[in-house]
């Protein structure tokens, strides 16, 4: 009798572990999706200013596929040689089979 309660607890504790580490496994791989996110690389910069303050912007031109997904555009704030940019706005044109896309930067002197 004591051999069975013996094999009872090894198996109930060898079961509670594998839950545990399903669990383990599970929250690991849902929460690694969001850290590990690509953004595809832009294929030309151009900067240029406006206004009588020479507001400095930036375009960043992304040329993807129709099948590419627009949210691996990074839109995100940066900084870049004392400047601090933020979005504007994005534009989506599309010419011979190529989605482009325009995304534009307002440049703020970091001081």
């Amino acid at each position: 009798m004591y051999d069975a309660m013996k094999d009872k607890a090894s198996v109930f504790g060898c079961v509670a572990i594998l839950i545990l580490c399903c669990f383990a496994l599970s929250t690991t791989l849902s929460g690694s999706n969001d850290e590990h996110q690509f953004y595809y690389s832009h294929d030309q910069v151009e900067s240029y200013t406006t206004g009588d303050f020479d507001q400095l912007k930036i375009w960043k031109i992304y040329r993807l596929s129709v099948t590419d997904d627009p949210a691996h555009i990074s839109t995100s704030d940066f900084e870049s040689n004392g400047w601090r940019y933020h979005m504007l706005e994005m534009d989506k044109s599309e010419l011979d089979g190529q989605v482009i896309y325009t995304v534009i930067f307002n440049g703020t002197k970091i001081r």
